[in-house]
């Protein structure tokens, strides 16, 4: 009877931490999955989504973050608005309300800027009201916009090496030596 040879202790260890990896794997990729869902999820009631593309509202809210609003509402003093920007309203920018004028124009400030915007905010250029932010579910699409290729592409090669970890160890191709 002969015996079969006892694998390497390196190649043991490996055995066993393979598991380990394919479960981390799939939680993260499970995480990332919900982050994009949670920013998605609330367009099922007209809620939009909105990339954070500027450090006005930091640390707060970053770059590459997602703020969903609800159209209409009534903004308070500290609740995070959109709207058109008064000298270019084809521009949209997410700032904190600071005050609201009797006439209903709103007085905003960013997070970050040391003083109020100049100009306060005609009702009729208010676009929505912050509901809900959803941290660096945005990033890949800020970096693809600011031509950060590199960190895109980083991003999706961890996204195939953690799909690749992600899969069950007795799932994966086992490489066999092929008889002579």
């Amino acid at each position: 009877m002969s015996r079969l040879p006892r694998p390497h202790p390196r190649t043991r260890s490996l055995r066993r931490a393979a598991p380990v990896a394919s479960a981390a794997a799939r939680t993260l990729l499970c995480a990332a999955a919900g982050l994009l869902i949670w920013a998605q999820a609330p367009m099922l009631i007209s809620w939009f989504p909105v990339l954070v593309i500027s450090g006005s509202m930091t640390p707060h809210v970053m770059p590459g973050d997602v703020l969903v609003y609800q159209h209409g509402g009534h903004p308070r003093r500290g609740q995070i608005v959109l709207f058109h920007e008064p000298g270019r309203p084809d521009r949209l920018i997410s700032h904190r309300v600071d005050k609201v004028l009797p006439d209903g124009a709103l007085v905003t400030w960013g997070d970050a800027n040391p003083v109020p915007d100049s100009d306060p905010v005609p009702r009729h250029m208010y676009a929505g009201l912050a509901r809900l932010r959803v941290p660096y579910v945005g990033l890949p699409a800020l970096w693809w916009r600011r031509h950060a290729y590199l960190a895109l592409a980083a991003t999706i090669a961890a996204a195939l090496i953690l799909s690749a970890l992600a899969l069950p160890p007795g799932s994966r191709p086992v490489r066999r030596p092929t008889p002579r």
